[in-house]
């Protein structure tokens, strides 16, 4: 008989997990005993994701690692084992089911990179409409702000004039001057995006 039971994962810190069982309870003579993983994302295992298999050595756990899965998503896994008995092959029944959660996906605020006016070019209104091209957003970021930032120097230490804009969630974000601006006058400009905890160089 072989008999045995799941150790990890439960809820995961990351999309890479190792799932781990313990071994299996042997009685009578057995050889070249073999554990049968099973990964799938419903619990009947109708399509598993993943079968893999593990030939531990004595004393390992028996484990196995599916590779990188899906973000936020709730799998389900399973083992059993086989092994060579003196009548020929035996095969244990399954395990008892056990899911996770992978968790969700991380947050990336990408840099949004100026697209006009830039290289010195002079605009036809001392009310300019600065535009970017976005940079990527990805995961749970909430609401995204970018700050457009002018000023006569590039210290920006006390800028002349300060915009926020949401995030436009398309490939570009404009944002127009909010006051007016010196004729005939050369300003510098920069931005940035934020979502409270994340804020971009």
């Amino acid at each position: 008989q072989l008999r045995y039971k799941l150790l990890i994962p439960e809820d995961t810190i990351t999309n890479n997990p190792l799932l781990v069982a313990d071994h299996a309870e042997v009685s009578g003579p057995a050889e070249d005993i073999q554990y049968r993983f099973e990964l799938a994302t419903d619990p009947g295992f109708l399509s598993p994701t993943a079968v893999l298999t593990a030939n531990p050595d004595l004393g390992t756990n028996p484990s196995v690692s599916p590779g990188e899965l899906p973000h936020d998503q709730t799998f389900h896994w399973r083992v059993r084992a086989s092994a060579q008995a003196r009548n020929g092959q035996i095969i244990g029944p399954w395990s008892a089911t056990a899911s996770f959660r992978t968790p969700p996906p991380p947050i990336t605020i990408g840099t949004p990179i100026p697209a006009s006016p830039i290289n010195g070019a002079t605009t036809d209104s001392i009310r300019p409409t600065l535009t970017v091209t976005n940079g990527v957003v990805s995961g749970p970021a909430g609401t995204v702000t970018y700050r457009f930032e002018i000023d006569e120097g590039t210290s920006f230490g006390n800028p002349t004039t300060v915009m926020e804009v949401p995030w436009s969630g398309s490939s570009s974000t404009s944002a127009t001057t909010t006051n007016t601006l010196q004729n005939d006058r050369h300003y510098f400009w920069r931005v940035n995006a934020s979502n409270g905890s994340i804020t971009t160089e």
